[in-house]
């Protein structure tokens, strides 16, 4: 179900993010264009997933923060749909297992 209005705005947001310099993308930002390439069918970036890592506040090394060229470039060919697709069901089971007062306390209200 590939909808062409949902792929325009997902390469223009894309396109938004690297003019602006991904350092300064949000996780709401990246959970939108993950929604939003879920939605037609498209893959996550290398760079998304590379961000992902800090926005959340997972520890990470010297290596991986000074060669991401390199880390996102052995990426490319898992960066796909399917793992897109994993990454979204883990994410619904994890919501439909929380209640709505766990939800709002921990900032996550099930939307984008």
């Amino acid at each position: 179900m590939r909808n062409p209005d949902i792929q325009a705005l997902l390469c223009s947001l894309r396109q938004h993010a690297l003019a602006k310099n991904i350092a300064n993308l949000g996780s709401h930002q990246v959970n939108a264009h993950w929604s939003l390439a879920y939605a037609c069918e498209q893959p996550p970036e290398p760079w998304e997933i590379c961000r992902a890592p800090p926005l959340h506040l997972m520890p990470s090394t010297v290596f991986f923060s000074g060669h991401q060229p390199e880390i996102q470039e052995a990426l490319k060919p898992k960066a796909t749909w399917d793992l897109l697709h994993l990454h979204a069901a883990e994410k619904i089971a994890l919501d439909s297992g929380m209640t709505d007062q766990e939800r709002r306390s921990h900032g996550y209200i099930g939307k984008v």
